[in-house]
């Protein structure tokens, strides 16, 4: 027999289960605010305190959220998770743990024997659980890049170069939109726009004017939301691509241009020179506002690699 289940014993005398269970119950009402419910539901609702991908300030906002709970007995560490002001969450453990309780052999009224089977059911459920959790991510980018079979208008790959050159790839490098100041957003929107607008009028053949790329209300920057799903972080007060998720923005307008025809390849050059010259220009903008971050060894690599991808297989070749 499994001695025991998140470091509880197998067998637990009866008061002492009882009390584990009674414990687990009561501080589930207090933080879920009902009763346990469907266990994989239950265990979904758990995910903003326990997916490792969730963004810190959800993780803050849904602790704020909660009221004082009961104080859980002590010696089960694994199940209850102590987060001040005497609140205590039940943990995924702890869920798990009262399925457990459902199929517990009480034929002797002194203790409580958790059956091997069921213990190893609800261990397997954990393992599964977390490993979703920590390679959804993963999973959603992959998908993306594999089933996303149409190419990014020039637009949307134009903002998305100049967000990777301003290196707007952090959370304390986010291109932040200046809150009640109408002029400094438009000033914001502008210093990106138009270099993202010089890429994309090189394709074109449009004035840089005539088809302004808009960052915070655009289609460019939804078109970017859908390629880059969870790593790219875009509401009206700030956007920043995630430190995790520059590689995978990189290679996805890499991977579009080498679907490109020759003749829109070819063009790749000119439209990267069009966009570093359009953003030099604006830099000082930027700058004035805090929101200029650009290393130019950065922009070379990422430069390098664009032009890589751009190059047709022929040429490459003779190399």
């Amino acid at each position: 027999m499994t001695e025991s289940i998140f470091d509880v014993p197998a067998v637990l005398p009866s008061d002492r289960a009882d009390a584990l269970l009674n414990g687990l119950l009561a501080g589930w009402r207090a933080q879920a605010g009902r009763d346990v419910d469907v266990l994989e539901d239950d265990l979904e609702a758990l995910r903003i305190f326990f997916d490792p991908r969730t963004p810190g300030r959800s993780v803050r906002a849904a602790l704020e959220r909660l009221g004082p709970s009961p104080t859980p007995p002590p010696g089960f560490e694994a199940l209850f998770l102590d987060v001040g002001e005497e609140r205590h969450l039940v943990t995924p453990e702890g869920r798990l743990m009262m399925e457990l309780f459902v199929v517990a052999d009480r034929s002797d009224p002194n203790i409580v024997t958790f059956p091997t089977d069921g213990i190893r059911a609800v261990n397997d459920m954990l393992l599964r659980t977390y490993r979703r959790w920590t390679r959804q991510r993963t999973v959603d980018v992959v998908a993306l890049l594999q089933t996303e079979t149409e190419t990014l208008r020039p637009g949307a790959a134009g903002l998305l170069l100049v967000l990777l050159v301003n290196r707007n790839t952090a959370e304390d490098r986010a291109l932040a939109r200046p809150v009640g100041d109408a002029e400094a957003s438009r000033a914001v929107e502008d210093a990106i726009g138009r270099p993202a607008s010089a890429w994309s009028a090189t394709f074109s053949h449009r004035t840089t004017s005539n088809r302004p790329v808009r960052l915070y209300q655009g289609w460019e920057i939804s078109e970017v939301k859908r390629r880059l799903g969870p790593l790219l972080h875009a509401d009206r007060q700030r956007i920043f691509i995630q430190p995790d998720g520059v590689d995978t923005a990189i290679e996805r307008v890499c991977a579009d241009l080498r679907r490109r025809p020759p003749a829109f390849r070819n063009r790749v050059p000119e439209a990267l020179d069009a966009l570093k010259v359009a953003y030099d220009r604006s830099r000082p903008v930027l700058a004035a506002l805090g929101l200029a971050f650009e290393v130019p060894s950065f922009t070379a690599e990422l430069s390098g690699r664009v032009r890589q991808a751009a190059v047709l297989e022929d040429d490459a070749g003779g190399r």
